[in-house]
């Protein structure tokens, strides 16, 4: 394929080719076949469709956010989204602070699978928004302050009462979101992170850490921790179709087992 044809196929997928989303199905059908786009362009460009864009039908002259109230197309496309967002067929996040971030809704499952802590240099802390539990908090202050330590020490110092099976779900919420960002952060991908912490935002909702709690079981954790190993192991021996392949097996496991809670959670209110 020449730079020219995948320019022309990108136009066409982007909706910048003369063909303007303008209805509610048409802002459905783009935001599905694109996964994710800005809400408007921004400096320095990034390689992401812009859904101002595809309102527009042109990657030409579009307005930017601080234009948006002197633009009638920039006001016109952005109703649209609000409707957009109220079918809940995209979800609206801040990973841009110039420009919202739209996530299509079928593909959102996926980039949950993925997000990790927000900033994992920081002290995890507990409270309503939080996505660690307190035992997990207190684990990651104790391994701070005493640096390694064995698991049996570790749990004489948060009490020997505590249960080895807490112990190990403590400890995997905190590898969990570390794993994770690590492979982020060693690929180089600027967009990746940043959709992390996009993602992170919608994660630390109450609805959301519900939904979570349901999904996450005592075998589907042993699974993801077999995931983990895979994975790890293939990008050590440096065999990156193995460990796509091991990726690919995660995230589908994690989207069925938050089908499936979504699924239970409608039982539930029924």
């Amino acid at each position: 394929m020449t730079e020219k044809e995948l320019q022309e196929l990108r136009s066409e997928k982007w909706r910048v080719n003369g063909r303007p989303i303008r209805t509610l199905d048409d802002a459905q059908e783009f935001i599905e076949s694109v996964g994710f786009c800005l809400m408007f362009p921004t400096r320095p460009a990034v390689m992401v469709p812009t859904f101002v864009g595809a309102y527009v039908g042109s990657e030409e002259n579009l307005p930017t956010w601080q234009h948006v109230y002197a633009d009638k197309r920039a006001m016109e496309a952005q109703e649209l989204m609000v409707r957009l967002l109220r079918q809940k067929s995209a979800y609206e996040a801040n990973l841009f602070s110039e420009t919202p971030f739209l996530v299509a809704a079928s593909v959102f499952p996926f980039f949950y699978g993925l997000v990790g802590d927000r900033n994992p240099r920081q002290v995890p802390k507990t409270g309503p928004r939080s996505e660690y539990s307190t035992l997990a908090v207190h684990t990651f202050q104790a391994i701070q302050k005493q640096g390694p330590v064995s698991k049996p020490r570790l749990r004489e110092i948060l009490g020997g009462e505590l249960s080895i099976a807490a112990l190990d779900r403590a400890l995997n919420e905190l590898w969990d979101s570390a794993f994770h960002r690590a492979i982020a952060e060693a690929a180089g991908n600027r967009l990746m992170l940043g959709l992390f912490d996009a993602i992170d935002a919608v994660r630390r909702e109450p609805g959301w850490q519900h939904l979570r709690e349901l999904a996450r079981t005592p075998e589907r954790v042993d699974h993801y921790n077999d995931h983990h190993q895979k994975i790890m192991s293939a990008i050590i021996h440096r065999q990156p179709n193995e460990a796509a392949a091991a990726m690919r097996e995660h995230l589908l496991s994690l989207q069925s087992a938050l089908i499936q809670a979504i699924h239970l959670e409608d039982d539930f209110t029924l």
